[in-house]
C-alpha cells in the first residue's frame, strides 16, 4: 500500500521501492496498529531480481484500521535511510500474496521525503577526520617518492627529513586505522536506532555482506599495511615501496563506500 492509501481489503503484504541499490541485510520493516503494538511479519526479502525493490510478507491478522509501516534501510555507500507512512483498511479479507507481488511499482508509489537526522554527528565527524587522515597518508608518500626523491638525484642529504615524513606518516597512518574503527562502529549506529547500543552481531554481515562494508575493508587493510610499512621502514629502505601500495588502498576506499557505489551504472 501507498502512503495515506485507503484500501477495501487487508493487504498481504509490504512492498518498498528505493531510487538506488539499497542493503538487504539492513533493511528492516515494521507494521504497527494505531495503538502501537506490532503485526508480526515475515522476512524481507528482495522482489524479484530488483537491487532496490523489497517485498515483506504480513503473517499476522490487520482486521480493519489504521496502520503504520516504519522502515529504515542503508544504500549500497552506507547512508542510513528511514521513514513511516499510514495506510487504512476498511474491510477485512485479505489479498493473496502471489496476486499482489505481480503489481507494478508504477501503479502505487509512495514517494518519501529525506528525513532530518538520517546521519548522526559522529558519523559525519568520522567521514571528515578519514579524509583528513587519507590527505596526510597521501601527502607524506608523495612528499617521500616526488620531494625527496628530487633531493637525492642530486645528492642532497635527507635522511633527517626522511624521519620526520616517516613519523608524520606514521601519525597520519594511526589516525587513518583509529577512524577506521571509530567509522564503523558509527555506521552500525546509523542504520540502527540513533539511541540503540551497538550491535556486535552485527559486524560481520556489515563488512562482509554490503558494498560499503568490503569498500571499508579494503581501506583498514591499506591503513594497517600503511602503518606496518612505515614503522620498518627506518630500518628497510623498501618499506616505503610498502607504504605506498598501503596509501592506494586507502584511496581507493572513499570511492567504494561512497556515492559513486550506489550508482548501479
Amino acid at each position: 500500500p501507498g502512503a495515506d492509501d485507503t484500501l477495501p481489503r487487508a493487504p498481504a503484504a509490504v512492498r518498498l521501492w528505493f531510487s538506488g541499490r539499497a542493503e538487504l541485510g539492513f533493511t528492516r520493516v515494521r507494521l504497527l496498529r494505531a495503538d502501537g503494538s506490532e503485526i508480526a511479519m515475515g522476512p524481507v526479502a528482495r522482489l524479484g531480481r530488483s537491487m532496490s525493490a523489497f517485498v515483506i510478507p504480513i503473517t499476522g491478522t490487520l482486521g480493519g484500521g489504521t496502520f503504520t509501516v516504519v522502515w529504515q534501510t542503508a544504500a549500497a555507500d552506507g547512508h542510513p535511510v528511514r521513514g513511516q507512512y499510514n495506510f487504512t483498511v476498511v474491510g477485512v479479507p485479505v489479498l493473496a500474496f502471489a496476486d499482489t507481488a505481480r503489481v507494478s511499482p508504477a501503479d502505487r508509489v509512495a514517494t518519501m521525503p529525506d528525513e532530518e537526522g538520517d546521519e548522526l554527528g559522529d558519523y559525519q565527524v568520522a567521514r571528515w577526520a578519514g579524509f583528513v587522515g587519507l590527505l596526510a597518508v597521501l601527502g607524506t608518500v608523495v612528499f617521500r617518492f616526488i620531494v625527496l626523491g628530487a633531493l637525492e638525484k642530486r645528492r642532497e642529504p635527507v635522511a633527517d627529513l626522511a624521519e620526520r615524513a616517516r613519523q608524520v606518516g606514521i601519525a597520519a597512518a594511526l589516525l587513518t586505522v583509529v577512524t577506521g574503527v571509530y567509522r564503523l562502529f558509527t555506521e552500525l549506529r546509523a542504520i540502527g536506532h540513533p539511541r540503540s547500543t551497538l550491535d556486535l552481531a552485527a559486524v560481520a554481515p556489515l563488512v562482509t555482506g554490503t558494498t560499503w562494508g568490503q569498500g571499508w575493508l579494503v581501506g583498514g587493510l591499506g591503513a594497517l599495511v600503511l602503518l606496518a610499512s612505515l614503522i620498518v621502514a627506518r630500518r628497510m629502505r623498501g618499506g616505503w615501496h610498502v607504504a605506498a601500495a598501503g596509501a592506494l588502498l586507502v584511496a581507493v576506499s572513499p570511492a567504494l563506500t561512497g556515492h559513486a557505489a550506489a550508482d548501479s551504472r
